[in-house]
């Protein structure tokens, strides 16, 4: 076998792209193998440039918890079809990322961070250079989030099609009852903790918008009746978006914050659904 065709094969393997492209960047680097790679990182610079405004739509999210239960990472990462986002180099890259993150405090111990001010190694830049290279598809990482927590507990849940995954932060060691509120939290998609998280505009905004449909509902009902019924839809609202007030998925004659009364208290908690904000 000439000396050629051994590079490419060399080539290939350490890439894993196609042989028309390992023979391209041969002939382009005077069969030189490291050159070779130099020409085909550069490649995959410009096709990923190339790449950048194309949709990613599918993807997985990903977390990783140590053993110690204290630090946590949970991730978004994009590509552009299902067939990419099951694929052993996409998934390893994935792993890839979430060690990095736990395993680095540049960004601080606890953060979360979208897309537009994640900045990765150059190891890990390399690599999703050389990825896009191979998979011909645009890989964004959306989001991360970081859990730091010493006095505290991690636990996690993540959706068998890898497209849910909620991290939570409780002071208890306790896997059994981390495990009833993730499937609360994964099942009733809760935006907030309590009601003292939500946003007091949000609040306003929803308390006149009750108001305003009752209002024209019911014209004929005096301002302290509409009051009364306004309190109530807002509790319907607490009872949809507030997990403590939610109530309990294996038990809805009780609120969740009873069956954890005395047991735990629930420090917070994230959920990444693939693809929502």
């Amino acid at each position: 076998m000439s000396d050629f065709l051994n590079n490419v094969k060399k080539l290939r393997e350490l890439t894993g792209i196609s042989i028309i492209d390992c023979k391209k960047a041969l002939l382009e680097s005077n069969n030189d193998v490291d050159l070779a790679v130099i020409y085909l990182r550069k490649s995959g610079a410009s096709i990923m440039e190339s790449k950048s405004n194309r949709q990613a739509n599918n993807g997985v999210i990903s977390i990783f918890i140590d053993e110690s239960k204290h630090d946590g990472v949970m991730l978004e990462v994009n590509c552009e079809t299902d067939f990419v986002a099951k694929s052993s180099d996409f998934l390893d890259y994935v792993d890839k990322l979430c060690k990095y993150f736990v395993s680095n405090d540049f960004l601080g111990k606890n953060f979360i961070m979208n897309d537009d001010k994640i900045v990765l190694n150059k190891e890990l830049n390399d690599l999703k250079i050389d990825l896009i290279l191979k998979l011909r598809e645009n890989l964004i990482l959306k989001r991360v989030v970081k859990f730091f927590s010493q006095s505290n507990f991690l636990f996690s849940y993540l959706h068998f099609d890898n497209k849910l995954g909620v991290i939570l932060n409780i002071d208890k060691d306790d896997n059994f009852l981390a495990k009833e509120i993730l499937i609360q939290i994964a099942s009733m998609k809760p935006k907030y903790l309590n009601i003292f998280n939500i946003p007091e505009d949000e609040l306003l905004s929803e308390k006149q918008i009750s108001f305003d449909k009752l209002k024209n509902k019911y014209p004929e009902k005096s301002l302290d009746l509409l009051t009364k019924m306004v309190d109530g839809q807002i509790n319907k609202f607490y009872s949809d978006n507030v997990l403590l007030e939610q109530d309990f998925v294996k038990d809805n004659k009780k609120k969740l914050k009873q069956v954890i009364a005395s047991r735990c208290n629930i420090i917070s908690f994230t959920t990444f659904c693939l693809g929502n904000s």
